[in-house]
């Protein structure tokens, strides 16, 4: 009976802790919540106000968002506009990030017959909003740095550039047969809805490894576009999450040591990736991501970084899935399901029409302080790993870029 008593207590004590660890967090967000108006085009506002201070007083500054919405390119952009960033870091590879700048600085008839031959081949950036702000950024000049690994509706293009940059008949011959071949695929894979059919899913290792010998007398840039292959069909078919992260990590630290020199002391560096990528500390998949890998680089250099998290409370999304065209879908971040329900806090006071910035960095001082426990995993992380959070109340979808005529 008496150890009965003991473990109801204890059970009472935890349950009194939830909820007073509740209660000052509710506190907190609301005396650290600051509105930010979006009116044609236009940004304004406390938050505003807050969020262009942190984007001028560091050097490295990490957008984590939810993909998919119209919004964030263009609040994205608003920021560019104002800063000016030296380098642009994105969640793309790299051979599709170069091609993504060039492509940038082309008429509208360029831009629609790339997306003809290779739909969904620029990943998020096939959409028109996320698309506008590459544009931006290639027109002010900054550098492009692509750290994914290639994407599944991007074989085909990564081949053709291969083809194009090799030195040997050989090469180019059988670059462009494995080109068709994964062009061939993507389209079954439209008409099926079956991912499994697509190239790097259905071909096996053997036939990159013969790519990769029949390159090992080409010059460097073939040679890095066929290891960029087999170690996209080890992350997709092998090793998954954490090959992935760690490759992301590997070429951010190549872009960074070799451009290093090159930069005047005050260069600024714009990151925009999934929320899952750029949290310093643990991210919120429990992997140590580019966020914090970044962080480091930064407090090792006597610099600065800046995490702000981005997401939508609710409204339509795109997936930017080609199998299944737009594939809009609403959601509800405050659903049992959805992953970001932690995030509920911060949703209880929004206002209609305006989003709402919190300055995580002053929540996450005064919780460290008072030694509150924060019991859901994904709020705790998004606290502790990110400076800044923006919630939208409603989003729309993006929309993505047209076709040839």
């Amino acid at each position: 009976m008496k150890a009965k008593l003991i473990i109801i207590g204890l059970l009472c004590l935890q349950t009194s802790m939830c909820v007073h660890a509740q209660e000052i967090l509710t506190t907190l967000a609301k005396a650290n919540h600051y509105d930010i108006q979006f009116v044609q085009g236009a940004f304004s506002g406390k938050g505003w106000a807050k969020v262009m201070k942190a984007a001028q007083d560091h050097q490295y500054f990490l957008i984590g968002e939810d993909h998919g919405f119209a919004e964030i390119p263009q609040f994205t952009a608003a920021i560019a506009k104002q800063i000016r960033y030296q380098v642009f870091v994105s969640e793309i590879d790299s051979v599709t990030a170069y091609l993504m700048q060039e492509l940038a600085k082309k008429g509208p008839t360029d831009i629609q017959q790339f997306h003809q031959q290779y739909p969904s081949a620029l990943s998020f950036y096939s959409a028109v909003e996320e698309f506008e702000l590459a544009k931006l950024l290639a027109q002010q000049k900054a550098a492009f740095w692509g750290l994914d690994q290639v994407s599944l509706f991007s074989t085909g293009l990564v081949l053709n550039q291969l083809a194009k940059k090799a030195s040997t008949q050989k090469v180019k011959a059988l670059a462009l047969k494995l080109s068709k071949k994964s062009d061939h695929l993507f389209q079954v894979a439209t008409k099926t809805g079956k991912y499994d059919t697509l190239f790097i899913f259905s071909t096996p290792k053997t036939t990159l490894d013969q790519l990769m010998q029949a390159c090992a007398n080409e010059n460097a840039q073939v040679k890095a576009l066929a290891r960029e292959l087999a170690i996209t069909w080890t992350i997709y078919n092998k090793e998954g999450h954490s090959r992935r992260i760690a490759h992301m990590k590997q070429k951010l630290l190549n872009y960074y040591i070799s451009n290093r020199s090159k930069w005047p002391r005050n260069a600024k560096m714009l990151f925009k990736f999934g929320a899952n990528h750029v949290a310093r500390g643990k991210s919120l998949l429990s992997s140590y991501d580019i966020g914090n890998l970044l962080a480091n680089l930064a407090h090792a250099e006597n610099k600065r970084s800046y995490h702000l998290m981005i997401v939508g409370k609710a409204g339509m999304m795109n997936s930017f899935l080609p199998t299944k065209g737009m594939n809009q879908s609403k959601f509800d971040i405050t659903g049992k399901k959805h992953p970001l329900n932690g995030l509920k806090p911060f949703c209880e006071d929004l206002k209609q029409g305006k989003w709402a910035f919190f300055d995580l960095k002053s929540i996450r001082k005064k919780l460290n302080k008072e030694r509150v426990l924060i019991k859901n995993k994904i709020l705790e992380r998004v606290i502790q790993g990110y400076d800044g959070l923006i919630i939208i109340p409603e989003v729309q979808a993006s929309h993505l870029l047209p076709k040839r005529k």
